[in-house]
């Protein structure tokens, strides 16, 4: 079948390429939208997949129902993949042997659960969680569970941790690295979370690798490197993700762990654009390029591409934040902590909160805080607007960040 209608393609039917589609639509767009999703159900939120798997069933939160998206005009094809983006001619080609013209294409195809390329990761009962089939292969299996092991301290691992302790699971969680969500957050802010997980039971073991799992007759025996031996019904393997960057790899654009792009989230082709979890970009708010993986980071992208197709190309720059709820505790996270960056804690007297400051030198690059809704909202404001804040004022008595906040945009 082929067809030779033009207007937008966008690859992916994930936040990001749900919401360029859609904002195309808010913006007075008039050409044909077509939405490629490789995920056979109607396009749905993947946050909650880690947080609704109580329920047998866990529910399928739709982005847009696809009666929604019909009646904004933009053509839908699901369970379908994109195999080549052909750039010289200016279409897509699916798996399936349909083909598309298009004036502009986005790249909108998200990331994979990456691989852990280990003996019996095959097995029963060891399972990823990236998509509504895991969830509901994982929700299923939860009940009557007794014990798991998850492999991967980082926010799905430790999110899943906190659901399962709450329901009467033992859980053993398996780490590489040296703390908890290592990569994403400061070290006072890991061993918050560290305190707070074996406050509900579970047992956290670092600095060690898994060799292989064995199957010990419906149980799963997860063997680590130093010989130990952690046992579960049921095994999570949360150990980051990849970008599904292949499309764009073939046909010739740049990638490096993510489709690169320009600070408008154009390509090297100035007809292919790239927005979510595959982007890579610079922003203004981290050395070099950054390829993120966020709703909000999707969303926001999705508008400033709508926006550059619709003739108004402006850099992307908003400021990145995230989140994370693990059992009683809330991490909300503004702005991108660096490597180099130094931790200070804000003096906090409230059980179950915390508020850490990063700072490279003495700029402030990002905050992470847990069960402080409005000290967080703050945070984007400061981070976005490069509010002088230091260490020093950090620590001092009666510091308020919202005050200080509002101090500086009456100035």
């Amino acid at each position: 079948m082929s067809s030779g209608a033009h207007g937008t393609v966008v690859v992916g039917a994930g936040h990001g390429g749900v919401e360029t589609a859609v904002e195309l639509r808010g913006r007075g767009y008039d050409r044909p939208i077509l939405l490629i999703g490789d995920d056979p159900h109607e396009p749905y939120q993947r946050p909650p997949l880690s947080k609704e798997l109580k329920a047998d069933e866990p529910p399928l939160l739709p982005l847009r129902t696809t009666s929604m998206l019909k009646d904004l005009d933009i053509e839908v094809w699901l369970g379908t993949r994109v195999g080549r983006l052909d750039r010289a001619a200016r279409t897509v080609h699916t798996d399936d042997g349909r083909t598309r013209g298009y004036d502009h294409a986005v790249i909108a195809t998200g990331a994979r659960s990456r691989p852990l390329p280990i003996p019996g990761i095959e097995l029963d009962g060891v399972h990823y969680l990236r998509d509504y089939d895991d969830a509901r292969a994982i929700a299923r299996r939860l009940p009557g569970c007794r014990d798991a092991v998850v492999i991967g301290a980082g926010f799905i691992g430790l999110e899943f941790a906190a659901l399962a302790a709450s329901v009467g699971v033992r859980v053993t969680v398996i780490e590489a690295g040296a703390r908890a969500m290592g990569r994403a957050v400061s070290a006072p802010t890991s061993a918050h979370f560290a305190a707070l997980h074996r406050a509900q039971g579970t047992e956290l073991v670092f600095d060690v690798t898994v060799e292989r799992i064995v199957d010990e007759g419906g149980r799963r025996a997860v063997v680590l490197a130093d010989g130990r031996v952690a046992r579960g019904a049921l095994v999570l393997v949360g150990v980051g993700v990849v970008p599904n960057d292949e499309v764009a790899g073939d046909a010739g654009l740049p990638v490096e762990n993510g489709v690169l792009v320009d600070d408008g989230l154009r390509t090297v082709d100035e007809r292919i654009w790239a927005v979510g979890d595959c982007a890579r970009y610079p922003s203004p708010y981290a050395p070099g390029t950054v390829r993120l993986e966020s709703v909000q980071n999707a969303t926001g992208q999705a508008a400033t591409v709508a926006a550059a197709i619709c003739g108004h190309r402006e850099p992307y720059r908003d400021v990145p934040w995230f989140w994370s709820v693990q059992g009683p505790a809330k991490l909300q996270i503004a702005g991108l902590r660096h490597a180099e960056s130094t931790a200070v804690v804000r003096p906090e007297s409230r059980a179950g909160r915390l508020a850490v400051y990063c700072f490279r030198g003495e700029q402030l690059c990002a905050i992470e805080t847990v069960n402080s809704a409005a000290e967080h909202l703050a945070a984007r404001t400061a981070i976005e607007r490069r509010i002088p804040i230091t260490p020093a004022d950090v620590v001092a008595e009666g510091f308020v960040l919202r005050d200080a906040v509002r101090t500086h945009q009456a100035a």
